[in-house]
């Protein structure tokens, strides 16, 4: 029953009799998925609204949150995400679809874009893992960008066009390699393809061509041939070599390949040592560390022509150049050499001219000093001259040596070379291995004697006696070795 004063509750009668019905109710309506858009079809009329409820009625699918009017239209999944009426909104819904025939998840490129779903094929783009990596095989699934690379195979997987191929680093260019590789179609600067190398792995100085495994070990600080020694199996400047022939020791010392200045160092007006000059050596040699004794010749010869022979180990004096040929001859058969000529291994010959000054003036200039006598700057420490000789000769090796460990380069007695004498020669001279003019009247000889003066003893003095002339009781000479 209605009646002034009674509560209003929502019945659609006017319980309170003021002629309004249900005043103060409205009507709400659920929000199960909480988007913000109510079911219209379960309704509740509150003065306050509920929890739960809102006023709005126009969801199409109270269930799901991604329905309702306006929302954006989400692709594929087969429901009116707007509440438009339509299914997928084919202006909102597009599929891009990508050949794929190998199902990798990477395309050809080629696509298409669809209304619906994508034929077979093709597959939407959400699905691949690029689209601007291209599958350079859809035939193969494990030929793609994202596949690993199978170096040396001839086939790209990686898609870049070619097949990855390794590459030994070979910086210093020596053919052996430090194990380091890279992959690649052409290769870097400094790698190498195996077949161009000696060994893939095992250089322990790829920044430097002398150091190997089995290089050529040199007289530089280093194990060239990293056998785990320095210097071990070169011949070094300075190194003895002492050989024993008919009972009487030959001792030699080695000079390497280089270059020196030749020629006339401090003007001292050796016209005929001049200009100053570059020689350069290709190859080493040994040098007799004394002058030749008369104990050795004796040994070889059977005889001694010598005019000083207080001692057998005075040098041995007149003796002319073509009879220190046949020393050498006879020599070089009696160490199992006969016939031997320049240049075999082990054959004794007489030095050039440019030999015995490298030699007398200390070899390389790492270890060679500039002086005017050989090893000295003053006569009387290295060499017998007029003023100290008593006039003869002494026995060798009394007086100190130059820098190489060669004696009485300086003084005592005067040494024959194999050059021919010529005065300008030193103008004219090849740069790289001088020999001499080819034909002359004299021999040269060099490195002053006992009997003359300071001047004469001067380490570039030159000068030349006739080849067949053995009556000089200053004159003897020195040997030199192929190594």
């Amino acid at each position: 029953m209605n009646s002034p004063g009674l509560p209003e509750v929502y019945d659609l009668q006017d319980n309170d009799c003021d002629g309004a019905v249900d005043e103060g109710f409205s009507p709400w309506y659920i929000d199960a998925d909480g988007d913000g858009y109510g079911d219209p079809g379960i309704v509740v009329h509150e003065t306050e609204r509920p929890e739960g409820y809102v006023s709005d009625n126009t969801d199409c699918d109270d269930s799901d949150e991604y329905v309702y009017p306006g929302a954006a239209e989400i692709c594929g999944d087969g429901k009116d995400n707007g509440c438009t009426g339509a299914t997928g909104d084919p202006y909102v819904c597009l599929v891009d679809c990508y050949r794929d025939e190998d199902n990798d998840r990477y395309s050809t490129g080629e696509s298409y874009t669809s209304y619906s779903s994508c034929i077979n094929g093709f597959t939407p783009a959400e699905n691949l893992l690029s689209t601007v990596l291209f599958d350079c095989n859809d035939a193969n699934g494990e030929i793609n960008p994202g596949s690993p690379e199978e170096p040396n195979d001839g086939i790209d997987q990686d898609c870049t066009g070619y097949d990855s191929i390794t590459w030994y680093k070979d910086i210093d260019g020596d053919s052996y390699s430090d194990g380091v590789i890279t992959y690649a179609e052409v290769g870097p600067e400094g790698y190498r393809l195996p077949s161009e190398l000696s060994a893939l792995y095992g250089d322990w100085d790829d920044g430097d061509f002398t150091v190997h495994p089995g290089a050529v070990e040199y007289c530089d600080g280093k194990d060239n041939d990293q056998n785990g020694l320095v210097d071990d199996s070169a011949i070094c400047d300075g190194d003895t070599l002492s050989e024993t022939i008919n009972g009487v020791s030959f001792e030699l010392v080695y000079l390497s390949e280089g270059f020196f200045m030749m020629g006339d160092e401090f003007a001292d007006g050796i016209t005929s040592a001049l200009p100053l000059h570059p020689v350069t050596f290709s190859r080493g040699y040994y040098i007799g560390k004394y002058e030749v004794t008369q104990r050795q010749w004796q040994a070889i010869m059977g005889s001694n022509p010598s005019y000083f022979t207080s001692s057998p180990d005075n040098p041995v004096e007149q003796v002319s150049w073509e009879e220190i040929h046949t020393f050498l001859n006879d020599l070089n058969t009696a160490n199992g050499n006969g016939g031997c000529t320049k240049g075999d291994s082990g054959c004794y010959y007489l030095p050039t001219e440019a030999q015995w000054e490298y030699a007398a003036k200390g070899g390389p200039p790492s270890l060679a000093t500039a002086t005017r006598y050989s090893g000295s700057p003053l006569i009387g420490p290295v060499g017998w001259y007029r003023l100290n000789s008593g006039n003869a000769t002494h026995q060798v090796g009394l007086l100190m040596p130059n820098e190489l460990g060669l004696f009485d380069m300086t003084g005592n007695v005067m040494e024959f070379v194999e050059d021919w004498y010529g005065s300008n020669y030193y103008a004219s001279s090849p740069l790289v291995d001088p020999a001499g003019p080819t034909s002359g009247y004299y021999r040269v000889r060099r490195g002053g004697s006992f009997f003359e003066n300071d001047w004469y003893n001067l380490l570039v003095y030159r000068g030349g006696t006739i080849p067949d002339y053995s009556g000089a009781n200053y004159l003897g000479f020195r040997l030199a070795r192929e190594p």
